[in-house]
Protein backbone atom coordinates (compact mmCIF):
# COMPACT_ATOMS: atom_id res chain seq x y z
CA UNK A 1 0.00 0.00 0.00
CA UNK A 2 0.92 3.42 -0.83
CA UNK A 3 1.30 6.18 1.27
CA UNK A 4 -0.05 9.42 0.86
CA UNK A 5 2.87 11.20 1.91
CA UNK A 6 5.44 9.02 -0.73
CA UNK A 7 3.15 9.98 -3.52
CA UNK A 8 3.15 13.65 -3.02
CA UNK A 9 7.10 12.79 -2.41
CA UNK A 10 6.92 11.47 -5.73
CA UNK A 11 5.32 13.79 -7.34
CA UNK A 12 7.06 16.73 -5.95
CA UNK A 13 10.33 14.99 -7.00
CA UNK A 14 9.29 14.74 -10.61
CA UNK A 15 10.30 17.76 -13.35
CA UNK A 16 7.61 15.68 -15.69
CA UNK A 17 5.10 15.45 -13.05
CA UNK A 18 5.14 19.53 -12.19
CA UNK A 19 5.30 20.94 -15.61
CA UNK A 20 2.17 18.68 -16.22
CA UNK A 21 0.71 19.45 -13.41
CA UNK A 22 1.18 23.72 -14.32
CA UNK A 23 0.21 22.87 -17.54
CA UNK A 24 -3.16 21.40 -16.72
CA UNK A 25 -3.46 23.94 -14.37
CA UNK A 26 -2.79 26.91 -17.32
CA UNK A 27 -5.40 25.21 -19.55
CA UNK A 28 -8.19 24.42 -17.31
CA UNK A 29 -7.87 28.32 -15.83
CA UNK A 30 -8.22 29.66 -19.08
CA UNK A 31 -11.06 27.52 -20.08
CA UNK A 32 -13.06 28.37 -17.03
CA UNK A 33 -12.08 32.13 -16.68
CA UNK A 34 -12.75 32.59 -20.55
CA UNK A 35 -15.68 35.01 -19.60
CA UNK A 36 -13.39 37.56 -17.83
CA UNK A 37 -10.56 36.95 -19.73
CA UNK A 38 -11.77 37.39 -23.43
CA UNK A 39 -11.72 40.29 -25.53
CA UNK A 40 -14.21 40.41 -27.69
CA UNK A 41 -17.39 38.20 -28.21
CA UNK A 42 -15.55 35.07 -30.16
CA UNK A 43 -18.79 34.71 -32.59
CA UNK A 44 -18.69 38.46 -33.28
CA UNK A 45 -17.15 39.17 -37.36
CA UNK A 46 -15.80 42.27 -38.05
CA UNK A 47 -14.15 41.96 -41.52
CA UNK A 48 -12.73 44.91 -41.63
CA UNK A 49 -10.03 43.46 -39.48
CA UNK A 50 -9.58 40.04 -41.30
CA UNK A 51 -6.43 39.28 -40.76
CA UNK A 52 -5.34 41.74 -38.32
CA UNK A 53 -1.96 40.99 -36.88
CA UNK A 54 -1.37 40.73 -33.44
CA UNK A 55 -2.39 44.48 -31.77
CA UNK A 56 -3.81 45.85 -28.65
CA UNK A 57 -7.23 45.24 -29.52
CA UNK A 58 -5.98 41.75 -31.03
CA UNK A 59 -3.93 40.02 -28.61
CA UNK A 60 -3.55 37.14 -31.21
CA UNK A 61 -4.80 39.05 -34.24
CA UNK A 62 -7.88 38.25 -35.71
CA UNK A 63 -8.79 35.19 -38.47
CA UNK A 64 -10.10 35.70 -42.00
CA UNK A 65 -13.91 36.73 -40.89
CA UNK A 66 -12.43 39.55 -38.42
CA UNK A 67 -12.86 37.43 -34.90
CA UNK A 68 -10.54 37.87 -32.29
CA UNK A 69 -8.02 34.48 -31.87
CA UNK A 70 -7.39 35.08 -28.08
CA UNK A 71 -10.96 34.99 -27.44
CA UNK A 72 -11.46 32.03 -29.81
CA UNK A 73 -9.05 29.99 -28.60
CA UNK A 74 -10.75 30.71 -24.30
CA UNK A 75 -14.01 29.59 -25.40
CA UNK A 76 -12.80 27.02 -27.53
CA UNK A 77 -10.69 25.34 -24.84
CA UNK A 78 -14.07 25.24 -22.52
CA UNK A 79 -15.65 23.34 -25.69
CA UNK A 80 -12.82 20.82 -26.30
CA UNK A 81 -12.01 20.09 -22.22
CA UNK A 82 -15.33 20.37 -21.50
CA UNK A 83 -16.40 17.39 -23.87
CA UNK A 84 -13.50 15.57 -23.14
CA UNK A 85 -14.61 15.40 -19.14
CA UNK A 86 -17.68 14.79 -20.51
CA UNK A 87 -16.72 11.73 -22.59
CA UNK A 88 -14.62 10.05 -19.76
CA UNK A 89 -17.21 10.23 -17.35
CA UNK A 90 -19.97 8.99 -19.59
CA UNK A 91 -17.10 5.80 -20.35
CA UNK A 92 -16.56 5.47 -16.32
CA UNK A 93 -20.18 5.03 -16.06
CA UNK A 94 -21.11 2.49 -18.12
CA UNK A 95 -17.72 0.67 -17.91
CA UNK A 96 -17.96 0.32 -14.33
CA UNK A 97 -21.54 -0.87 -14.38
CA UNK A 98 -21.05 -3.27 -17.37
CA UNK A 99 -17.18 -4.41 -15.76
CA UNK A 100 -18.96 -4.88 -12.58
CA UNK A 101 -21.21 -6.71 -13.86
CA UNK A 102 -19.28 -9.78 -16.11
CA UNK A 103 -16.76 -9.71 -13.74
CA UNK A 104 -18.78 -10.38 -10.46
CA UNK A 105 -22.39 -12.46 -12.38
CA UNK A 106 -20.09 -14.52 -14.70
CA UNK A 107 -21.57 -16.90 -16.65
CA UNK A 108 -24.10 -15.82 -19.04
CA UNK A 109 -24.12 -12.33 -18.75
CA UNK A 110 -20.35 -11.93 -18.76
CA UNK A 111 -20.33 -13.88 -21.68
CA UNK A 112 -23.02 -11.36 -23.69
CA UNK A 113 -21.52 -8.15 -22.05
CA UNK A 114 -17.97 -8.98 -23.19
CA UNK A 115 -19.00 -10.14 -26.85
CA UNK A 116 -21.04 -6.61 -26.90
CA UNK A 117 -17.42 -5.39 -26.00
CA UNK A 118 -15.64 -7.06 -28.59
CA UNK A 119 -17.90 -5.95 -30.71
CA UNK A 120 -16.72 -2.00 -30.43
CA UNK A 121 -13.31 -3.70 -29.95
CA UNK A 122 -12.84 -4.80 -33.33
CA UNK A 123 -13.38 -1.40 -34.70
CA UNK A 124 -10.76 1.27 -35.36
CA UNK A 125 -12.24 3.67 -32.61
CA UNK A 126 -11.30 6.84 -34.42
CA UNK A 127 -13.25 6.06 -37.49
CA UNK A 128 -16.29 4.29 -35.83
CA UNK A 129 -16.51 7.35 -34.22
CA UNK A 130 -16.67 9.11 -37.08
CA UNK A 131 -19.21 6.70 -38.45
CA UNK A 132 -21.63 7.00 -34.93
CA UNK A 133 -21.28 11.27 -35.11
CA UNK A 134 -22.39 11.33 -38.74
CA UNK A 135 -25.39 9.35 -37.62
CA UNK A 136 -26.23 11.28 -35.07
CA UNK A 137 -25.75 14.53 -37.16
CA UNK A 138 -23.08 17.33 -36.24
CA UNK A 139 -23.19 18.89 -32.96
CA UNK A 140 -20.35 18.79 -29.61
CA UNK A 141 -23.08 16.45 -27.93
CA UNK A 142 -23.44 14.20 -30.23
CA UNK A 143 -19.62 14.30 -30.38
CA UNK A 144 -19.46 13.58 -26.79
CA UNK A 145 -21.72 10.88 -27.01
CA UNK A 146 -20.06 9.22 -30.54
CA UNK A 147 -16.66 9.00 -28.49
CA UNK A 148 -18.40 7.92 -25.40
CA UNK A 149 -20.33 4.76 -27.39
CA UNK A 150 -16.93 3.44 -28.90
CA UNK A 151 -14.51 4.20 -26.07
CA UNK A 152 -15.97 2.17 -22.90
CA UNK A 153 -15.39 -1.00 -24.08
CA UNK A 154 -11.86 -1.05 -23.19
CA UNK A 155 -12.37 0.10 -19.67
CA UNK A 156 -15.16 -2.53 -18.80
CA UNK A 157 -12.59 -4.79 -19.54
CA UNK A 158 -9.89 -3.36 -17.13
CA UNK A 159 -12.57 -3.48 -14.76
CA UNK A 160 -13.45 -7.18 -15.24
CA UNK A 161 -10.14 -8.44 -15.02
CA UNK A 162 -10.15 -6.22 -11.49
CA UNK A 163 -13.17 -8.03 -10.51
CA UNK A 164 -12.27 -11.53 -11.27
CA UNK A 165 -9.20 -11.04 -9.14
CA UNK A 166 -10.85 -9.42 -6.65
CA UNK A 167 -14.37 -11.28 -5.96
CA UNK A 168 -11.61 -14.93 -5.54
CA UNK A 169 -9.58 -13.34 -2.14
CA UNK A 170 -10.28 -15.07 1.09
CA UNK A 171 -12.24 -11.94 2.60
CA UNK A 172 -14.45 -11.57 -0.48
CA UNK A 173 -15.73 -15.49 0.61
CA UNK A 174 -15.83 -14.65 3.84
CA UNK A 175 -17.91 -11.70 3.55
CA UNK A 176 -20.32 -13.54 1.57
CA UNK A 177 -20.04 -16.77 3.65
CA UNK A 178 -21.77 -14.06 6.70
CA UNK A 179 -24.67 -13.42 4.55
CA UNK A 180 -23.79 -10.20 3.18
CA UNK A 181 -25.97 -8.80 0.08
CA UNK A 182 -24.02 -9.12 -3.34
CA UNK A 183 -24.97 -5.13 -3.36
CA UNK A 184 -23.15 -4.71 -0.39
CA UNK A 185 -19.96 -6.57 -1.66
CA UNK A 186 -19.85 -5.19 -4.67
CA UNK A 187 -20.07 -1.10 -3.22
CA UNK A 188 -17.85 -1.56 -0.10
CA UNK A 189 -15.20 -4.21 -0.96
CA UNK A 190 -14.65 -4.34 -4.47
CA UNK A 191 -15.75 -1.23 -6.43
CA UNK A 192 -12.85 0.31 -3.88
CA UNK A 193 -10.50 -1.53 -5.56
CA UNK A 194 -11.65 -1.10 -9.16
CA UNK A 195 -11.89 3.17 -8.83
CA UNK A 196 -7.90 3.56 -8.32
CA UNK A 197 -6.63 1.78 -11.69
CA UNK A 198 -9.73 2.73 -13.79
CA UNK A 199 -9.04 6.87 -12.91
CA UNK A 200 -5.06 6.03 -13.29
CA UNK A 201 -6.28 5.24 -16.72
CA UNK A 202 -8.74 7.59 -17.29
CA UNK A 203 -5.84 9.91 -16.50
CA UNK A 204 -3.66 8.50 -19.29
CA UNK A 205 -6.70 8.76 -21.92
CA UNK A 206 -7.41 12.39 -21.30
CA UNK A 207 -4.91 13.55 -23.91
CA UNK A 208 -6.28 10.64 -26.28
CA UNK A 209 -9.89 12.00 -26.29
CA UNK A 210 -8.59 15.44 -26.44
CA UNK A 211 -6.97 14.42 -29.89
CA UNK A 212 -10.39 12.49 -30.62
CA UNK A 213 -13.11 15.44 -30.25
CA UNK A 214 -10.43 18.22 -32.07
CA UNK A 215 -10.11 15.48 -34.75
CA UNK A 216 -13.99 14.91 -35.30
CA UNK A 217 -14.83 18.89 -35.31
CA UNK A 218 -11.60 19.46 -37.57
CA UNK A 219 -13.48 17.21 -40.01
CA UNK A 220 -16.73 19.60 -39.24
CA UNK A 221 -18.83 16.89 -37.30
CA UNK A 222 -18.51 19.07 -33.75
CA UNK A 223 -19.74 22.37 -33.32
CA UNK A 224 -21.17 24.58 -35.83
CA UNK A 225 -20.05 28.29 -37.33
CA UNK A 226 -19.18 30.66 -35.11
CA UNK A 227 -18.97 28.77 -32.15
CA UNK A 228 -15.38 28.09 -31.38
CA UNK A 229 -13.45 24.45 -30.71
CA UNK A 230 -9.93 24.13 -31.30
CA UNK A 231 -10.30 21.33 -34.14
CA UNK A 232 -12.84 23.43 -35.81
CA UNK A 233 -10.57 26.25 -35.35
CA UNK A 234 -7.89 23.96 -37.34
CA UNK A 235 -10.19 23.55 -39.89
CA UNK A 236 -11.04 27.48 -40.84
CA UNK A 237 -7.33 28.03 -41.01
CA UNK A 238 -6.44 24.72 -43.35
CA UNK A 239 -6.99 27.17 -46.57
CA UNK A 240 -5.36 30.23 -45.24
CA UNK A 241 -2.06 27.33 -44.19
CA UNK A 242 0.07 29.21 -46.94
CA UNK A 243 -0.63 33.03 -46.59
CA UNK A 244 -1.84 33.53 -43.00
CA UNK A 245 -0.13 30.67 -40.98
CA UNK A 246 0.01 31.95 -37.25
CA UNK A 247 -4.24 30.56 -38.14
CA UNK A 248 -2.85 27.21 -37.92
CA UNK A 249 -0.34 28.17 -35.20
CA UNK A 250 -2.63 28.84 -32.73
CA UNK A 251 -5.04 26.25 -31.82
CA UNK A 252 -2.38 23.51 -33.00
CA UNK A 253 -0.06 24.73 -30.10
CA UNK A 254 -3.16 24.98 -27.73
CA UNK A 255 -3.67 21.32 -28.55
CA UNK A 256 -0.18 20.16 -28.08
CA UNK A 257 0.11 21.68 -24.50
CA UNK A 258 -3.08 20.68 -23.28
CA UNK A 259 -2.41 16.92 -24.51
CA UNK A 260 1.45 17.08 -23.06
CA UNK A 261 -0.07 18.33 -19.94
CA UNK A 262 -2.29 15.59 -19.27
CA UNK A 263 -0.13 13.08 -20.71
CA UNK A 264 3.09 14.23 -17.76
CA UNK A 265 0.14 14.43 -15.15
CA UNK A 266 -1.40 11.04 -15.61
CA UNK A 267 2.13 9.34 -16.31
CA UNK A 268 2.83 11.20 -12.65
CA UNK A 269 -0.14 9.80 -10.77
CA UNK A 270 0.19 6.21 -12.05
CA UNK A 271 3.64 6.20 -10.90
CA UNK A 272 2.61 7.64 -7.86
CA UNK A 273 0.35 5.02 -7.04
CA UNK A 274 2.81 1.92 -7.95
CA UNK A 275 4.40 0.88 -5.07
CA UNK A 276 7.26 -0.71 -6.57
CA UNK A 277 8.37 2.38 -8.34
CA UNK A 278 7.43 4.88 -5.31
CA UNK A 279 9.59 2.58 -2.88
CA UNK A 280 12.72 3.14 -5.71
CA UNK A 281 12.38 6.76 -5.39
Amino acid sequence: MVSQRAVWRTFLRDPGALLGFALVLLVLGLAVCADWLALHDPRHQQLLHAFSPPNQEYWLGADHLGRDIWSRLLFGARNTLGAALFVLLIVLLVSLVVGLLAGYCGGWVDNVLMRLADIFLAFPTLLLAVAVAGTLGPGLVNVTLALSLVWWAGYARLVRSIVLSVRIQPYIEATRSCGTHDWRILQNHILPNVLGPVIVFASLDFGAVILSIAGLNFLGLGVQPPYPEWGAMLNDARPFLQTESYLLVYPALAILLAVLGFNLLGDAIRDGLDPRYTSER
